[in-house]
Order: structure tokens, then C-alpha cells, then sequence
């Protein structure tokens, strides 16, 4: 199986946060290319391999509004999406391409991994937890922080070298 097509989702995912089933249940009017941002306001569910599109996202708080970066935007254009769908993909054909680039990189990657790494970026960035709450579409910023925000060592050791510099070290 041939991963590169699904380059610009995975891309999205990261550069964006949403949720596999949000990400894969986006139609072309949903991206506003003039605000570079994206309307997330329903989700898909695969059940026996059958496409099932909700007219909600997860919860209430995950119908949002989120920024695009340019390179996002720029594959999705590129895309080889349908008339309708963004990313015309199943879940299990997403998923068994990550199972094959975890296997060749030899540690796990997943949808919901490149959604973490989003979070932990966003709290590098220094954007605030109700920000955060917003972009991820959860209903509490407590979430955000305690399951999402992962703080990598090479920050922690830049915020030491700002606390050094306060103190004139």
C-alpha cells in the first residue's frame, strides 16, 4: 500500500489537531481558503467498515473554527479529493498505512498521536489553555493539559535558559 496520497491528511492532522473522524468527514465548503481556516461541524464513524456520517463532532465544544497553515492548505489543494469529501479514505485504510510506517520507523505512530504533538506545539507556542480547549474542541481545558500537553525536553530546557537569563545568570 502506497502511503504518499495520504500525505496531505496526515499533514492536516498535524498542522491542524482535528480528530481522524473530523478530519475525514470534511467537504470542500468546509475550508474557507480566503480565512485559511476550517469549519468542523460534524464527524464520520466507520461500523463494519460502513460510512456513517454524524451531523455533530464528538461533543457540543468540538464544533469550531480552525486556523489552516499554508502548507496544510496548499496539499489540500493538491489533494486528490472528491467532489464532496476532502480525504475520500476509510479509517482502516488510514490506519493500516500508519501500522506500515510505524512498523518501517519502529515505534507507533497514529491519527491521535499527530493530534498530541499538535497540543504540545501549541503549548510550546506559549497559546493559552482556553485557546487550546477551543482548537482541540474539549469541553474542559483540564483535558487539554493533563491528557493532551506534552512538554518535550528541549523546551524545558529553553524555558531553564529564560529563568537563568531573569535572574541574570
Amino acid at each position: 500500500m502506497e502511503t504518499q496520497p495520504l500525505r496531505p491528511l496526515f499533514v492536516f492532522l498535524l498542522q491542524t489537531g482535528l480528530r481522524i473522524g473530523e478530519a475525514l468527514a470534511l467537504t470542500h465548503e468546509d475550508i474557507d481558503r480566503e480565512k485559511k481556516t476550517v469549519s468542523v461541524n460534524k464527524d464520520v464513524v466507520f461500523i463494519a467498515g460502513k460510512r456513517i456520517e454524524q451531523d455533530t463532532p464528538k461533543s457540543a465544544a468540538g464544533v469550531r473554527s480552525v486556523p489552516i497553515p499554508d502548507e496544510a492548505l496548499t496539499l489540500i489543494a493538491k489533494a486528490n479529493g472528491t467532489e464532496k469529501s476532502v480525504f475520500p479514505f476509510t479509517y482502516d485504510y488510514v490506519r493500516s498505512a500508519l501500522r506500515r510506517i510505524s512498523l518501517s520507523l519502529g515505534f507507533n505512530v497514529s491519527a491521535h498521536i499527530l493530534r498530541h504533538t499538535y497540543a504540545t506545539r501549541l503549548e510550546e507556542a506559549g497559546v493559552s489553555s482556553k485557546v487550546k480547549q477551543y482548537l482541540l474542541g474539549h469541553s474542559t481545558s483540564r483535558m487539554t493539559q493533563d491528557v493532551y500537553t506534552h512538554i518535550q525536553s528541549d523546551f524545558i530546557n529553553e524555558k531553564a535558559e529564560q529563568i537563568r537569563s531573569a535572574f541574570g545568570e
